[in-house]
């Protein structure tokens, strides 16, 4: 069993809020031998780990600047996508408070990344 597994089976998995992470509509399912450590209400599989792999579907290395780039460059697809999919946030509702959104997606991701960089050693 690999250092994420184990973690989320000790009840210290990754917790990720909707409105924290950007996600696409895509589903995939787990590789067998994969285990899920992270989930959200859209995304049944977030994030999942086998061995010293580690699959996500979703964006924690995003900044604001990233967010906001986004946000101008596809505005009318995003819009209209989110019209249509209760997983795809607005742009206006991506750029609400999105530094201290951000900051929090960049802790989240710092200790995602340390505890997957620890398993490696193993």
């Amino acid at each position: 069993m690999d250092y994420l597994t184990q973690q989320n089976r000790r009840g210290e998995g990754q917790e990720f809020p909707e409105q924290q992470v950007i996600t696409a509509e895509d589903v995939f399912a787990i590789p067998p031998g994969g285990q899920c450590i992270a989930s959200s209400e859209h995304c049944a599989h977030q994030v999942f780990a086998m061995d010293k792999h580690l699959g996500m579907q979703c964006h924690v290395e995003m900044t604001a600047e990233l967010i906001r780039s986004w946000c101008d460059d596809w505005h009318k697809e995003v819009a209209s996508l989110a019209a249509r999919t209760a997983s795809v946030q607005t742009p206006e509702e991506m750029q609400r408070d999105v530094d201290s959104r951000v900051e929090a997606l960049n802790r989240v991701a710092e200790r995602l990344y340390d505890r997957w960089i620890e398993g490696l050693a193993r």
